[in-house]
């Protein structure tokens, strides 16, 4: 167990009060939300920098699950759960297949374009 560590805990602003946040204090979680300028006032140029690098970090998760859904993932009409476990894997792998074939063509298309 590592004592010391200090983990990111990402979550949406809306919930990021409460006993959930002393939670996360307490467990020595570091908070990863994004900040809201008050009104009448503006962010810092710390605050953007920090709001756009948890932003990237965001995007590249919502990414994927944006893509999944899109694909048929966000429904599961099976009887159980092992039956559920197996259409939620078949669609990681339809999803990681995408992808693979992504780079594949993306790889093929650079190397066309320097020879």
């Amino acid at each position: 167990m590592i004592a010391a560590a200090r983990l990111p805990a990402r979550a949406e602003p809306a919930k990021s009060h409460g006993p959930r946040e002393a939670r996360v204090k307490a467990a020595r979680w570091r908070l990863e939300i994004q900040r809201k300028a008050k009104k009448g006032k503006k962010l810092s140029e710390c605050q953007k920098k920090r709001n756009t690098r948890i932003a990237k970090t965001r995007a590249g998760g919502e990414h994927v699950f944006a893509t999944v859904k899109q694909m048929g993932g966000g429904l599961v009409r099976t009887i159980g759960l092992a039956r559920a476990t197996v259409q939620l894997t078949h669609n990681a792998i339809a999803y990681n297949f995408k992808r693979a074939l992504f780079s594949v063509r993306r790889d093929a298309a650079l190397a066309g374009s320097y020879a």
